[in-house]
C-alpha cells in the first residue's frame, strides 16, 4: 500500500458518511491526552455526525478536501469562510478560517496533510482569499511544528470548549501568496 498515490478532491455530499468516519477516527489524536473520552465521543456524535456533514456540505459555507491514497480516504480538510479571524490578525486581509486538517495516524510523515493543506489554500486563494487561520492544542506539538514548516507562525491562543472542558488553542496564520502551493 505505501506506492500508492495520493489524490486530494473536493468532497461532495455524497462523501459525508467518508468523512464522518474520518472525523471519528482522527479527532481524539488533536485533543489534549487529559480529555475525557465520553466528551470526545459526544462531540463527534454532534458535531462530526454523516447528518452534520451533509448539512454544511449543502449549506456552501464550507469547502471540503478529501485525500486518498489509492482508493483509502485517509484525510480530509474544512475550510470555512464566514467565520471572523481572531482579533490578532491583520485587519487590512480577507482571513479565510481552516477550521480542521486531520489525518489517519498511520499516513502522519507521508505527505498527506501537505497535500489537503496545498489543495485547500489553492482554492482560498481562487476564492479571493489574502491570509488563513487556524486553531490547534497547545499541547499538540506535532501538529504546530507542521504548520510552522508550511509557513503559519503563531497569533495568540483562544479556548477551545469539549463539553465541560476547556482548553488553550494556539491561534496560528499565514498569508497566500499569489503562488501558494
Amino acid at each position: 500500500m505505501s506506492g500508492r498515490r495520493l489524490a486530494v478532491r473536493r468532497a461532495t455530499v455524497g462523501d459525508a458518511a467518508t468523512l464522518s468516519a474520518l472525523a471519528a477516527a482522527t479527532f481524539a489524536l488533536a485533543c489534549p491526552p487529559d480529555s475525557d473520552p465520553d466528551n470526545i465521543a459526544h462531540y463527534v456524535d454532534e458535531e462530526l455526525s454523516e447528518q452534520t456533514f451533509t448539512a454544511l456540505l449543502d449549506e456552501g459555507s464550507q469547502e471540503v478536501f478529501i485525500v486518498e491514497r489509492g482508493a483509502r480516504p485517509v484525510g480530509y480538510a474544512m475550510l470555512t469562510f464566514d467565520e471572523e479571524p481572531p482579533a490578532q490578525a491583520d485587519p487590512g486581509l480577507e482571513w479565510v478560517y481552516l477550521q480542521r486538517i486531520y489525518v489517519l495516524p498511520d499516513e502522519h510523515g507521508r505527505g498527506a496533510a501537505q497535500g489537503l493543506l496545498a489543495a485547500s489554500l489553492r482554492s482560498a486563494r481562487a476564492r479571493g482569499f489574502q491570509a488563513a487561520w487556524l486553531g490547534t492544542n497547545r499541547h499538540n506539538r506535532r501538529a504546530r511544528a507542521f504548520y510552522r514548516r508550511q509557513g503559519f507562525s503563531e497569533m495568540g491562543t483562544r479556548e477551545f470548549t469539549l463539553g465541560p472542558e476547556i482548553h488553550c488553542d494556539v491561534v496560528l496564520g499565514r498569508q497566500l501568496e499569489q503562488d501558494t502551493p
